[in-house]
């Protein structure tokens, strides 16, 4: 493999108690030519300092700040704009990576030119860092474009997407709140690009469960169906086995890791 260029992309609001693990794990991927794009969106937190701690000893990060909260669409746009590299590596501060996540990406886009989007299947964790359960997501392109119009058949921080794809469409939709990923595989999928998910198991995806998410899960669900409709979900919809075989598992998996951490919570008050 020849070493392509990558920009790993992070936006930072008020994730302190997990943000040093989740830096790290980038720091320490076996593929180390990247360059480090962390973007601070207003935190109240202790975030900004931690994040210049590591500024201070690694070259490859270049943090940027906010001075409001602009919200996940425009702040992760505001960073695209200053990613130079060719492929785009998504990742959320609270999640943690494996070693290989960037490197194994990389190298499978590398081999397959006519994949433009690639994801990858998750282990669960709650905030304990314990692991709870994998989550395997579909392969193949025509599969993954069934699925969308069940449920969101990418996790954002395992995707590793090639840069002309975003030029092309203009990025995230700064209209949205939440759902702004769904809303991107849609446009990405009308122009025609293709995706893939690998199926190792690359990033630990961390299940947060309080008053705050159920508002957000709410807000999510709407801007779900809004984009559905507007996507011609009745029109379109394919009964695809693989994509429904998906639907339910992710249902009954989301289901069951909601469950044990609500109930971890309310043991331990």
């Amino acid at each position: 493999m020849k070493n392509p260029k990558v920009s790993v992309v992070m936006a930072v609001y008020n994730t302190e108690k997990y943000l040093k693990e989740s830096i790290e794990s980038i720091l320490n991927q076996t593929y180390t030519d990247f360059e480090f794009i962390i973007v601070n969106d207003g935190s109240t937190d202790d975030s900004p300092d931690i994040i210049k701690k590591y500024v201070e000893n690694d070259p490859r990060i270049i943090f940027l700040q906010n001075e409001t909260n602009l919200w996940i669409s425009k702040t992760r746009n505001k960073w695209l704009k200053e990613a130079k590299w060719e492929y785009i590596a998504n990742f959320d501060s609270d999640d943690i990576a494996l070693p290989n996540w960037i490197e194994t990406q990389i190298d499978f886009l590398e081999k397959n030119s006519q994949i433009d989007v690639c994801g990858a299947n998750i282990n669960f964790i709650d905030k304990e860092w314990k692991k709870t359960l994998r989550l395997k997501y579909p392969e193949k392109d025509k599969d993954i474009k069934a699925s969308l119009y069940f449920i969101n058949p990418f996790v954002h921080s395992t995707v590793v997407i090639r840069k002309n794809c975003l030029d092309t469409i203009w990025f995230y939709n700064e209209k949205l709140k939440n759902a702004e990923d769904l809303d991107l595989w849609f446009r990405l999928y009308d122009k025609g690009f293709k995706f893939h998910n690998n199926q190792k198991y690359l990033v630990n995806y961390r299940v947060h469960w309080a008053n705050s998410i159920i508002k957000q899960r709410k807000e999510m669900i709407e801007n779900t169906v809004i984009l559905l409709k507007k996507n011609n979900f009745f029109k379109k919809i394919s009964f695809n086995k693989i994509a429904i075989k998906f639907f339910i598992i992710s249902f009954i998996k989301y289901s069951y890791v909601i469950f044990l951490t609500n109930l971890k919570n309310r043991i331990s008050k």
